[in-house]
């Protein structure tokens, strides 16, 4: 999809609810994309609705970001949600089954993702958790064509804010200088 304002493609960012969508989103809003060019898409083996520029009638331009999760992260969030809705807990059996549906719905959502972008970038939402500032620099590196101003340490910052997480510590070498 082009963005009917500035004819850059449009980011879309596709995988199973629950995954980590919005936050792959926020990160693109931080970063300076606008919201008018990010789409969400979280079952991408439902057709979209729009295929072309309604404009030119063209065939629209997409960068497909799939984000993926593991299975168990999946239900962990499941059952977080369900304590915050106050749902009884989930029993051995039924995180089994939910376990399986999700593992399910991920490779039917991958390989839909897979079919319909060329080339599909894929984020796990761990690694965006873990060190937010390389994913933010692949993101950049995505889309240093058509965003060549995207701002990587806006959006490790949002990340970090919504999440709560401390700045990485680094260690490099470092000498004491004496007056």
């Amino acid at each position: 999809m082009l963005s009917p304002i500035t004819n850059t493609p449009v980011v879309v960012v596709t995988g199973i609810r629950r995954a980590g969508l919005n936050l792959l989103a926020c990160m693109l809003r931080a970063g300076g994309i606008p919201d008018e060019r990010i789409v969400l898409a979280p079952d991408p083996h439902i057709p979209a609705p729009v295929r072309a520029n309604v404009a030119t009638g063209k065939p629209v331009h997409c960068v497909g970001i799939y984000v993926d999760r593991s299975t168990t992260s999946l239900v962990r969030s499941t059952e977080r949600h369900n304590a915050e809705e106050a749902r009884p807990e989930l029993s051995l059996c039924e995180r089994r089954a939910l376990q399986r549906r999700f593992a399910h719905d991920l490779k039917r959502a991958r390989d839909a993702a897979v079919e319909r972008f060329a080339p599909l970038y894929s984020f796990a939402f761990e690694n965006v958790i873990e060190d937010p500032t390389e994913e933010a620099k692949r993101l950049k590196h995505i889309l240093r064509d058509c965003d060549p101003q995207f701002s990587t340490i806006a959006a490790a910052l949002a990340v970090r804010r919504i999440f709560r997480l401390q700045p990485r510590e680094t260690r490099a070498p470092f000498r004491v200088v004496k007056p």
